[in-house]
């Protein structure tokens, strides 16, 4: 009340008429306070906005960094804040946060919650402080009237790890995305083409399906024909980050260790080398990573038969699966670059018609394409392809993609008679898959 006394006291020594006196003492103070107020919520929205965008900044950081399990959590709370230094007021920025203030844990996206958990990378919570104990309080307008014209701010960020259901129910492409007609499209399943997404006629979608273009322009497939079609549009991009992954899946398989790529009926991660150029199931051990080297222009062959339990890589190879292939429980990753580095004769099978379980599905991986020239069956699986993905109609039989992902940097272009849906909305747990970053608050 200091500062307000002071000027309310010269006020009165100044005027000889009592009255207009008083009514200033009244009247004045109220006005002052009554524009004030609002100017000093602008003042302190303002103040938390940039903070706000601070400190999500910071979390962001945190686990990007954690992201990299070479960094131990000491180094990631250092690298926050490093990052901190370099924000606007890096002084005030600096004295707002500690390391006891960047905190580990999970986070539980149903009660909105967080736990902290030692030696967790999977959410983080960080708080900056300005306040008069840290020497860094905000100004306050409104207080500054009664002698304080300082104020505490305190401002939290969450930020967690997620895996988005687009990439265990969905067809992702960078470019194109073909659906050709008699395409029928469940509850739960994401659909993207970066650049288009083409449906034909005699289709539907169901509700709660995601058919996303960056805009409506992107799109070209009638409404009346598709029906649920319009429903399910969506506008935006999705990034697959697992695209970029391809030689860092290679790698960590051959590397003999047991990594977050390993599937879990690996039961020994020494890898095995692998000799004939045409196969059968019995040439494969349960529970072993596979390597296979190709020389140049040759393929490698599947036989007919059931495939199981088993990953293979390879520098170079493409494969070839003859009819009456099914891969269950199988991971093949290869880096050959050839617009068919998978390439099918017949309907080829992709995991079990088992309505879901966890496991019995299959990965293929290759930096190259996919071209699956008499249709597919895939429950629980997954085709990553660095470009085209084209699976041709499977004749009399219906192509089955069920709680799968096909994801390319190219197009993906389905034939005729297609039925895509969930898994419960969500896919196998046996999939490759990479870890995004959302803020939780």
């Amino acid at each position: 009340m200091g500062r307000l006394l002071k000027f309310t006291k010269a006020f009165l020594a100044d005027r000889e008429d009592g009255g207009f006196s008083i009514a200033a003492l009244v009247m004045l103070p109220v006005f002052f306070l009554f524009m004030a107020a609002p100017i000093n919520v602008l003042n302190v929205m303002t103040h938390k906005e940039r903070y706000q965008g601070f400190v999500d900044t910071l979390a962001y950081t945190a686990l990007h960094e954690a992201f990299d399990q070479d960094n131990s959590i000491a180094d990631v709370k250092q690298k926050v804040l490093d990052t901190t230094s370099s924000f606007e007021n890096s002084a005030d920025m600096l004295a707002a946060i500690t390391p006891q203030d960047i905190i580990f844990g999970v986070w539980d996206e149903d009660t909105r919650s967080f736990t902290p958990q030692n030696n967790s990378r999977k959410a983080v919570r960080i708080e900056l402080d300005f306040a008069k104990v840290n020497s860094n309080p905000i100004s306050d307008l409104f207080y500054s009237f009664v002698d304080n014209p300082q104020r505490d701010l305190k401002v939290v960020s969450y930020a967690s790890t997620y895996r988005p259901n687009c990439f265990r129910n969905g067809l992702i492409a960078l470019k194109t995305l073909v659906l050709k007609n008699d395409t029928n499209v469940g509850e739960g399943v994401c659909l993207h083409g970066l650049s288009k997404v083409i449906v034909y006629s005699g289709g539907s979608f169901a509700e709660n399906s995601e058919v996303a273009v960056l805009t409506e322009d992107h799109l070209d497939g009638s409404y009346a024909s598709n029906p649920g079609l319009e429903e399910a549009v969506e506008t935006g991009r999705k990034h697959i980050a697992l695209l970029s992954q391809i030689g860092n899946v290679y790698n960590d398989l051959n590397s003999q260790t047991k990594t977050e790529f390993t599937p879990s009926y690996i039961t020994t991660e020494k890898v095995l080398k692998l000799g004939p150029r045409v196969v059968q199931p019995h040439r494969f051990t349960a529970g072993r990573i596979h390597y296979r080297r190709c020389k140049n222009g040759r393929r490698m062959k599947f036989e007919r038969g059931k495939y199981e339990n088993f990953v293979l890589i390879s520098p170079n190879c493409a494969f070839t699966f003859a009819g009456g292939v099914t891969l269950t429980n199988v991971m093949i990753v290869t880096q050959n670059n050839w617009a068919q580095s998978f390439f099918s004769f017949n309907r080829l099978a992709l995991g079990k018609q088992n309505d879901c379980a966890d496991g019995n599905g299959a990965v293929l991986m290759s930096k190259g394409g996919a071209y699956l020239s008499a249709g597919l069956f895939a429950v629980g699986s997954q085709i990553i392809s660095n470009t085209k993905i084209f699976v041709e109609s499977g004749g009399s039989k219906r192509n089955v993609i069920k709680g799968s992902s096909l994801l390319s940097k190219g197009d993906i272009v389905l034939g005729a008679k297609n039925d895509i849906t969930s898994c419960k909305n969500d896919g196998t747990n046996e999939i490759l898959e990479v870890d995004y970053f959302k803020l939780a608050h």
